[in-house]
């Protein structure tokens, strides 16, 4: 809502003499006097905007696949998609730069890591893949460890997660 409070005050009211006879005070009063008014009024346009930004950043939450950890994932020209990342049950392992170990939303250590994916497993909904977020700084050394962890927990089918670079548009 904006508010706006106009005052209209009488000629002579809020100046004062000086001793040279003039009036002191900078601004100029209306010659006629009116009482203090209150108006309101309600921009919609901008209450619209606000509810539809607001809107647009619910939507964009609620469509990420995994709430963990987001590794910066590498780009890459030519990915196969993998539509099964995107399940509610998908056995998504992130790996960051500095070497920490997520499955899903919980830091594990990799040593964990095999009897975890077991665990999950136990359910036979579940799909036998792993998906792998790796950060696109991280080291082989630091991968290392997760993926024997993976494949000592029986896994076979592990698909890594990245990005795909969008063919750039330039000018003939």
């Amino acid at each position: 809502m904006v508010w706006r409070l106009r005052e209209y005050l009488p000629v002579g009211l809020g100046h004062q003499e000086n001793g040279s006879g003039g009036t002191s005070g900078d601004r100029m009063l209306p010659e006629h006097t009116r009482s203090v008014k209150l108006f309101c009024n309600v921009d919609a346009s901008a209450l619209a905007a606000v509810m539809f930004v607001l809107l647009v950043v619910m939507m964009i939450a609620e469509c990420s696949p995994h709430d963990g950890t987001s590794p910066d994932l590498p780009r890459v020209s030519h990915a196969a998609a993998v539509p099964g990342a995107l399940r509610e049950d998908a056995t998504i392992i992130s790996v960051t730069r500095d070497g920490s170990v997520y499955f899903g939303n919980e830091r594990v250590s990799p040593a964990d890591l095999s009897s975890k994916i077991q665990n999950r497993l136990t359910d036979r909904s579940v799909e036998r893949r792993v998906y792998i977020q790796l950060d696109a700084r991280a080291r082989y050394g630091t991968l290392r460890p997760t993926l024997d962890s993976v494949g000592s927990a029986g896994i076979e089918r592990v698909a890594f997660l990245v990005n795909v670079r969008r063919p750039s548009t330039s000018p003939p």
